[in-house]
């Protein structure tokens, strides 16, 4: 079953039931659509596009930030046969372009953070792109724009039933570019298929969960995730903007339920001593929620990646320490290294390593910056310190002590 046929059963059984919800806490705004909103709007949009002349095979530019409207212009783009090119968002306009032009893509859907970059090429891109929409205020949309709420208004929520085969081409999805050039990666309507059932399959959602999406919606893996939820039409928030207390404000506040690795059988422990509320937390039904970041290889095999409370979260992108630390213990000049999240006012917290240098051994951050140049670049450290890396008796590093010392806070702002 394809993704689009996913939406239209979760409309016909979940069609009152809230589908999506966004949060802006900054601008302490909350906004909701119901599952059959979502299926209509996609629907409209595919209705606009189709009018405009988008054909099957066509390809369309998704470049937009986090917020309501990305999902069901996503399933739109799909419904017409197209497939969706969605473009990281911090691409400079250079990228943007080269990315337009290697995709053959003839429409564009844009955002308003986006509005000077695309000013300053759309010139160079009138030999190929037919249409622009343009979702945001009306006083800073582009004149050679086509505003959403306009797209919308003038089409039914009418199946455009398009001919789709689950083997066709459903996206084109651009690579970081952080060994050359971005490049392009198709994926079929098969691939977003399977997708569901292994994000299923892995986390075991139900209809009655609900799925925070931090990541970037133009991310394979921030959509993936979601996806074993499109599956059984459970509920999903979008959050715009990342803090940790926003983070946290949305758990509670939209009781959203938190995936990670869960153990059960004859070998977990009967409780916590004396402890019934830190028993509560851990032990669910027999459950025990270990706290553990992992990670299914193709083989089947379970990795641990980290501790879910050590995690870093940087403008909305995951970072797992572990991997940064074991890249840097290949320096022959280190003896130990901690990576840590500390606070920031921009993307709500930056990773940062706490390096110790082996005895008589000279280490620079900038020759730390260079080696860390094998890295991709939003998992290099942000920032280093030069420290002793504190462990306990059992050999672990206290990062609570060096969130306290370097981060200014004890308590990772992740969570």
């Amino acid at each position: 079953m394809m993704i689009t046929e996913m939406l239209a059963r979760n409309a016909r059984m979940y069609g009152n039931e809230i589908a999506l919800v966004e949060r802006e806490p900054e601008k302490n705004k909350r906004r909701e659509i119901t599952w059959q909103e979502f299926d209509d709007q996609s629907h409209q949009l595919a209705q606009s596009l189709l009018k405009k002349g988008v054909k099957k095979g066509d390809r369309v530019v998704l470049l937009m930030r986090n917020c309501l409207e990305w999902l069901p212009i996503y399933f739109g783009i799909l419904r017409t046969g197209a497939l969706a090119v969605p473009l990281n968002f911090r691409f400079a306009a250079k990228t943007i372009k080269h990315c337009t032009e290697t995709a053959g893509a003839n429409f564009f859907i844009l955002g308003e953070e986006f509005v000077d970059r695309i000013n300053s090429i759309h010139k160079d891109l009138d030999n190929i792109i037919d249409a622009y929409i343009f979702i945001g205020p009306e006083d800073i949309r582009p004149d050679f724009a086509e505003p959403y709420r306009e797209v919308l208004a003038t089409q039914k929520p009418v199946d455009p039933r398009i001919d789709i085969d689950i083997t066709d081409d459903s996206g084109l999805y651009f690579t970081s570019g952080t060994t050359g050039l971005a490049k392009g990666v198709l994926l079929t309507h098969r691939n977003l298929e399977f997708a569901c059932f292994v994000e299923n399959r892995h986390h075991f959602q139900t209809h009655r969960d609900n799925f925070l999406c931090l990541p970037p919606l133009y991310h394979t893996g921030a959509k993936m995730h979601w996806f074993g939820n499109l599956m059984v039409g459970a509920r999903g928030v979008i959050l715009k903007g990342v803090t940790p207390q926003w983070i946290l404000e949305t758990i509670s506040e939209e009781k959203v339920t938190v995936v990670w690795l869960m153990v059960k059988g004859p070998g977990v422990m009967k409780r916590y001593h004396n402890n019934p509320e830190a028993t509560e937390a851990a032990l669910i039904d027999g459950w025990l929620l270990t706290g553990d970041v992992v990670k299914q290889d193709e083989s089947g095999f379970i990795w641990l990646v980290d501790r879910k409370k050590d995690v870093v979260i940087t403008g909305g992108e995951n970072i797992y320490p572990v991997e940064i630390e074991d890249f840097l213990q290949a320096h022959p000049a280190i003896q130990d290294v901690a990576v840590i999240g500390v606070p920031d006012m921009r993307l709500g917290e930056i990773s940062a390593a706490v390096v110790q240098t082996k005895p008589s051994q000279e280490l620079g951050e900038e020759e730390i910056n260079r080696f860390c140049q094998g890295l991709p670049r939003y998992k290099r450290p942000r920032k280093i310190f030069f420290s002793r890396v504190p462990r306990n008796p059992t050999g672990k590093i206290e990062k609570l002590r060096l969130r306290k010392q370097f981060g200014g806070t004890a308590s990772n702002p992740s969570g």
